[in-house]
């Protein structure tokens, strides 16, 4: 007689998206009507499991935006020190530069790495544009490595600003979803066991379409389990 399994609350939440979607899928498809049952766990399943993919798409671009900010700020950093380190030389012709960059960088800060994204964003974009006018650029000529500096500041800072687009169209495009994938997790686990409690408690009740249905679901639930 056929095991039949539960899904194991440490699947990982890419695991729960991949099994949860097979299985709406391939019900989908089958003929439920003898089985009025899942008239009653199906509308909970797709609609968790949407949500629940929902969800993921959106926490991996947070991921991914986290990671990014981090990369600016990391290039923020780095041109604070390189020109404090330029500043305190006792070499004229590279620390008056310095100092005046300084003072454009010190109208910003490094503490704009801890402003919220959008208004770190604007913030960077300012101090960018400040140190592209032409008595700024004299003076990071001035200096090695501050324009390269400069240039890993501003790739990072278009990148991450390409990424921001993304997820705020995301957003926008699915705002009836704003639970987080781990949020979400333990329903659509207990939904899709509710379903394997279903397939235990009748299955040798039924005919062979349903007990095939029931396998199908139990062998992705096995190797679901085992990932």
């Amino acid at each position: 007689m056929t095991r039949y399994l539960k899904l194991s609350r440490n699947i990982r939440i890419a695991g729960l998206s991949g099994v949860s979607n097979r299985i709406v899928e391939f019900l989908e498809g089958q003929d439920l009507t003898p089985y009025t049952e899942y008239a009653q766990i199906m509308p909970d399943l797709q609609a968790l499991t949407k949500a629940f993919t929902v969800a993921m798409d959106r926490d991996h671009i947070e991921s991914e935006l986290a990671d990014l900010d981090a990369v600016r700020d990391k290039a923020l950093s780095n041109l604070s020190h390189i020109l404090k380190g330029y500043a305190s030389l006792t070499i004229e012709e590279i620390s008056e530069p310095a100092h005046r960059l300084l003072v454009i960088f010190n109208k910003y800060g490094l503490e704009i790495a801890d402003y919220r994204y959008d208004a770190e964003s604007g913030k960077i974009a300012s101090l960018l544009l400040d140190l592209a006018t032409p008595e700024a650029v004299t003076d990071i000529s001035a200096l090695a490595h501050v324009a390269h500096t400069i240039s890993e500041l501003t790739e990072a800072q278009h990148t991450f600003e390409a990424k921001k687009i993304v997820y705020d169209q995301a957003v926008e495009t699915r705002k009836e979803s704003t639970q987080s994938a781990t949020i979400l997790k333990p329903q659509l686990l207990d939904t899709i066991n509710n379903l394997v409690n279903y397939h235990i408690a009748m299955v040798q009740f039924k005919d062979t379409n349903f007990k095939h249905i029931a396998d199908t679901i139990n062998g992705w639930i096995k190797d679901a389990n085992n990932k």
